[in-house]
């Protein structure tokens, strides 16, 4: 259903033709793929601001005892957790959650410096101009720079809980348009893949931080990503999942985002630099 005079979108997505010797698709993974053929969105919904004046006393107050509680959270900050849960008391529990997952990593001075080496890996890239058509902040993740010999899961881990808060502070609109994660499959291998990760980054993006993750594509999947899902389906919300989507090959991109809000490589046109992200990343906000 959708509201009156407003008509869904409607993106076609590929869905690969798998060889049947490959492997065997679970009935999940299959509901799955049928999906991915059609992803329907609603368009000219305008959403209410949840962060008003008194909904940040409010959150303040529910969370600390007082009004003026929870210094290390100006305004900005703490409307990413109105604006990602709604109520008050939803949100007060995610900044609980958020807070606690500082404490427990020791991360209340966080900077890139103690994420380099995940961040040279340029596993995880952004542009501040890279977005899908419906304004979402395109992150774009590639499995095939991750060296499980160089690196540990709890450094990619904690390099993107540093970068996903990062930027839901720099650019205040991903609060209400949310983030679009591509997960880009080419060129990736089984050994790019360690089933330690899932847990850690789904645990974290679904209890910890304030933001909204409102598309999941996986783009050129490979044939054994059957084999992916069944380790990551069971750790996804049923509101996550839905959101999952199979691109295919990645001219389909072109579904979700219109080429001068790409990167070059996914086809667009926009140069993304580790130090543009760089420049990005080393301030505060």
């Amino acid at each position: 259903r959708h509201p009156r005079g407003t008509a869904p979108l409607i993106h076609h997505t590929f869905v690969p033709q798998h060889n049947s010797h490959s492997f065997c698709p679970s009935k999940e993974f299959q509901l799955l793929l049928n999906r991915s053929q059609t992803v329907i969105t609603m368009a000219g919904v305008e959403e209410v601001n949840p962060a008003t004046p008194e909904n940040l006393a409010a959150l303040r107050k529910a969370v600390s005892g007082s009004e003026t509680g929870l210094p290390h959270h100006d305004d900005n900050s703490l409307s990413r957790f109105l604006w990602a849960k709604k109520t008050v008391e939803r949100a007060a529990g995610l900044v609980t959650a958020h807070d606690e997952f500082i404490a427990k990593h020791n991360l209340q001075n966080q900077t890139l410096a103690d994420v380099e080496q995940a961040f040279q890996t340029n596993f995880y890239s952004f542009h501040p101009e890279m977005r899908t058509d419906k304004g979402e902040m395109i992150l774009w993740a590639r499995p095939r720079f991750l060296n499980w010999k160089e690196i540990e899961p709890q450094q990619v881990q904690l390099f993107m809980f540093f970068c996903i808060n990062t930027m839901t502070k720099a650019f205040p609109e991903t609060k209400a348009k949310g983030l679009c994660l591509v997960i880009d499959w080419r060129g990736a291998g089984w050994k790019n893949f360690n089933r330690k990760l899932p847990p850690l980054m789904l645990k974290m993006v679904q209890e910890c931080l304030p933001a909204r993750m409102k598309v999941i594509a996986h783009l050129e999947q490979p044939t054994w990503f059957s084999m992916v899902w069944a380790i990551v389906s069971p750790l996804l919300s049923s509101k996550l999942r839905s959101r999952v989507t199979l691109l295919g090959p990645a001219p389909k991109l072109l579904t979700l985002a219109s080429p001068p809000n790409l990167a070059s490589e996914l086809g667009g046109s926009l140069d993304v630099t580790l130090e543009m992200q760089r420049s990005i990343l080393s301030r505060r906000y």
